[in-house]
């Protein structure tokens, strides 16, 4: 399993837990299919040219090669068009997820939009690669918190309601 798959099927338990998604059967099922399409939307060749700079797919839990954190290289024209590719790819991604398991978290709404705007950034050459590949890993981190402090309330929700639903 991919790691950016992996973060999509980590937004679907947590749908899940928020009651935004089926059963559990039919979630590992529809997950699978949303890393199928996912992994088919990644692998379009218009992407190629930007892979020995991106860790592909782009994942907030994969460690950045060392090779592309020092990577101070923009991108060139002939790159623009596969940076853009790879947005279209990740927005078509997540459009599927939500339309096969329901709204991802806002942490990871968030999470996503900053990858995007990193992305129109590097895209820009505003930014290097190396610089885009830093940014994941600080969206990574943030990402990581906020899903830590989403899975906390949630324990601590139910917990509440155990104590309501018993008469407390």
């Amino acid at each position: 399993m991919s790691k950016h798959t992996l973060s999509l099927v980590l937004a679907a338990c947590a749908a899940a837990v928020c009651g935004c998604a089926g059963m559990p059967g039919d979630t590992d099922r529809t997950a699978k299919d949303v890393r199928a399409e996912c992994a088919k939307l990644y692998a379009d060749p218009t992407i190629d040219p930007v892979r020995s700079h991106i860790l592909l797919p782009i994942s907030f839990e994969a460690p950045q090669p060392i090779e592309m954190l020092a990577d101070k290289s923009r991108p060139t024209d002939a790159e623009k068009p596969a940076i853009k590719a790879l947005a279209e790819a990740m927005h078509e991604c997540r459009r599927v997820s939500e339309s096969r398991i329901g709204p991802l978290p806002i942490y990871r709404l968030k999470s996503e939009d900053r990858v995007l705007e990193a992305l129109a950034d590097l895209y820009e050459g505003a930014t290097t690669y190396g610089q885009f590949a830093r940014e994941v890993l600080y969206i990574g981190e943030r990402d990581k918190i906020a899903r830590e402090t989403l899975d906390e309330e949630i324990r601590g929700r139910e917990k509440w309601r155990t104590l309501h639903d018993n008469g407390g």
